[in-house]
């Protein structure tokens, strides 16, 4: 990218949100900085480096935490639209959704082609009247290949991820 004439910032911003695994050797940065590749990019790629031997140990940890059984699976989330849901009511439902299953202690990601299990949540308000403030959360919750391992209703967003991780804790733990 220093090649192609790209500015350092670009290459930082670039190196800061994609998955990258550098040669973070002293001979690879050696070479890198005679090939006019600046501090700057160097310092993020050392950051990525560490960001990801960090993780690897927190996974490891977890992984050898479980005493033989199955580690937890990683949880995809994602929002099903409803009709009658409202700009600002259904804006929050994933990230309130991704929220509440981290606090109980699930593995979540935001690659759906990393995860082991998709859970869709649709979240209904109601449309006035006595019903203006009922909420009716439904979750699904299926395996890569499409098998839904588990669905219900629930009137909030806790009640809904509690039933999921309430079945997953059963199943995998």
């Amino acid at each position: 990218m220093v090649r192609s004439g790209f500015a350092d910032d670009t290459i930082v911003k670039m190196i800061q949100t994609n998955e990258s695994d550098f040669d973070v050797s002293i001979d690879a940065l050696t070479e890198l900085k005679a090939e006019g590749v600046g501090e700057k990019i160097i310092a993020a790629m050392l950051d990525a480096a560490a960001r990801r031997k960090a993780l690897s140990r927190e996974s490891e940890v977890r992984d050898s935490s479980n005493d033989g059984k199955q580690s937890l699976p990683l949880l995809f989330v994602e929002e099903v639209s409803s009709r009658q849901s409202t700009a600002e009511g259904s804006s929050d439902t994933l990230l309130e959704t991704i929220k509440t299953l981290r606090r109980k202690g699930m593995r979540v990601t935001t690659d759906k082609t990393k995860a082991d299990l998709i859970l869709q949540v649709t979240r209904q308000l109601g449309k006035g009247g006595l019903k203006a403030w009922v909420k009716d959360t439904k979750i699904v919750l299926q395996d890569r290949k499409g098998n839904i391992l588990h669905s219900g209703s629930t009137r909030s967003i806790g009640g809904a991820v509690g039933d999921v991780v309430d079945y997953i804790r059963r199943h995998y733990e």
